[in-house]
């Protein structure tokens, strides 16, 4: 488990997720810190599939 996230990552999606957190930081002016704990958060939950009929339903079987 890297320090700053925590999730396992391999190496691959480790570097995808600190390039996330540097275009926020460099970007948007957000702290390294508070862009960790937001992405940390943000991607934990597991939320139901929506019901086919929505208009948030993404993904085609």
């Amino acid at each position: 488990m890297a320090a700053e996230f925590v999730r396992d990552l391999d190496a691959g999606m480790l570097e995808y997720f600190r390039d996330m957190v540097n275009v926020l930081v460099e970007g948007c002016g957000i702290s390294r810190p508070e862009v960790d704990a937001h992405i940390d958060v943000a991607l934990l939950p597991i939320h139901p599939t929506p019901p086919k009929d929505s208009p948030f339903w993404t993904l085609s079987e």
